[in-house]
């Protein structure tokens, strides 16, 4: 036996190699340690096999039990019930059991516990009342129930109860919506303001509230409507999956989000002329904060609280002014309405002048003279205002207004002087053309057609024609 087993594995000496002969009659060496190993290689596939033959047959043949725990019982014919007689299952006595089903091992271990399901029959349930039904459990096909907790359970079937909740903007949480800086979220509008369940007495007293969300992810840039989807939440916040539960309006809530945006911008004054500088205008307060539809936030750079004409302005002034921007909302930095604001106007270090004898024009003739105050538009024109005479200026009358009306009167400075100063005003009139011992100069008629149309009543105009 034991130089058997070697000849599979140690070849003999070579006067005692096999030899085969071939169909041909040829004869070829065989070696033992090859022909050995293919030897034992098929009989250990033989045995694995075997084994795996005897591993299969004990599977399929050898049962095994299997216990599933809290199966839920369920209501065979609740839709028709519902639909067909105006019922639904108020309650059952007890809603989940426990099952221990048997089958062979193989089955019984691939079972998933979907697969087990308890359940009892409403087909023959015709009015309100609480009835005794057996529980019936159904498994795959193979698969033998052993034993079931509960053989019986008491159904209760009713009306279903109508409850109305109602809802506010308190309700609706808007997860999911990323907003840009600068950005928040404004007031909250709901189309209707309550919903209505219809369901069993039992599963609406767990109902303690109602959380709408818009199940939507998006960034918000503007105020945007959107579906919202009502939750049903016990006391403890937890969502209820009660089917049995029907929310009449679910699909049905609209909620309009208002998005707003803020930014502090200044308050300014203009000057109708053009005259006044950053410095010389004081604003208080200084900034607000504007909120409303950001479109209209990003159009808005300043505040214009209104214009001035400087020409009125004597000296040093305080004015007030209504603060007013269409449609957003105006406040301080700690949120309180601002409707107004205080512009003090700082002039006392601007010098003024007074230039007598300026020749008054009605047409082409004289009609008098008056006196021309003007104040230097900055400290740097002083020096240039001192040098102003009577004969760099000329006054225009309205020939519809009365001789000698100064609030219809229109100056005009020669090019030298325009922009260095302005009128503030004008009195002393005094009609006729001036003696020549006067020592006024001489000034040409103006050519009508080139001066400046005459301003409305109460205004000096502040003209760039240059004088005649």
């Amino acid at each position: 036996m034991w130089n058997k087993i070697k000849t599979f594995f140690f070849a003999p000496p070579e006067e005692e190699q096999v030899v085969e002969v071939n169909e041909h009659g040829e004869q070829k060496a065989v070696d033992p340690q090859k022909r050995g190993f293919e030897l034992f290689a098929k009989i250990l596939a033989v045995l694995v096999a075997l084994g795996l033959w005897v591993y299969v047959v004990s599977t399929n043949t050898t049962s095994e039990e299997r216990d599933f725990n809290l199966v839920a019982v369920t209501c065979q014919g609740e839709d028709a019930l519902r639909t067909q007689r105006g019922l639904i299952v108020q309650s059952i006595s007890i809603d989940t059991l426990n099952v221990t089903v048997m089958g062979s091992r193989q089955q019984v271990r691939a079972l998933t516990a979907d697969q087990v399901k308890a359940y009892v029959s409403l087909s023959d349930i015709q009015t309100a009342d609480e009835y005794q039904r057996t529980v019936y459990i159904d498994v795959p096909s193979g698969i033998t129930v052993v034993s079931q907790s509960v053989q019986q359970v008491v159904v209760s079937v009713d009306s279903p109860t109508v409850k109305e909740f109602p809802i506010t903007t308190d309700n609706l949480s808007l997860r999911g919506w990323s907003l840009a800086e600068g950005y928040f979220f404004g007031s909250t509008e709901l189309n209707i303001d309550k919903l209505t369940l219809e369901g069993p007495t039992r599963a609406l007293e767990k109902v303690a509230d109602i959380q709408l969300r818009t199940d939507v992810i998006g960034a918000a840039d503007g105020t945007f409507s959107v579906t919202a989807t009502p939750y049903l939440l016990d006391a403890e916040g937890n969502v209820l999956t009660d089917n049995r539960i029907n929310i009449q309006e679910k699909n049905q809530v609209e909620a309009r989000i208002e998005v707003l945006k803020s930014k502090t911008v200044p308050l300014t004054v203009a000057g109708k002329y053009g005259y006044l500088t950053a410095d010389q205008v004081r604003v208080t307060p200084s900034t607000v904060v504007i909120t409303g539809d950001p479109k209209a936030v990003d159009a808005v750079d300043a505040l214009l609280l209104g214009e001035v004409d400087e020409t009125t302005l004597k000296g040093d002034e305080k004015r007030n002014y209504a603060v007013k921007a269409d449609g957003l909302s105006v406040t301080d930095g700690n949120g309180q309405a601002v409707s107004a604001a205080d512009a003090q106007f700082l002039l006392h270090d601007l010098p003024t002048r007074t230039v007598e004898g300026v020749v008054v024009w009605r047409g082409e003739q004289i009609a008098g003279t008056v006196s021309v105050t003007v104040r230097a538009v900055g400290a740097d024109a002083a020096a240039q205002m001192q040098a102003l005479q009577a004969g760099q200026i000329a006054v225009y009358s309205d020939l519809t207004a009365d001789e000698g009306d100064t609030s219809a009167m229109t100056v005009v400075f020669s090019e030298f002087f325009r922009g260095a100063v302005y009128v503030i005003g004008l009195d002393g009139y005094q009609a006729g053309a001036p003696k020549v011992e006067d020592d006024l100069p001489k000034i040409d008629p103006p050519v009508v057609d080139e001066a400046p149309e005459t301003i409305p009543p109460t205004t000096v105009e502040q003209s760039t024609e240059a004088a005649g």
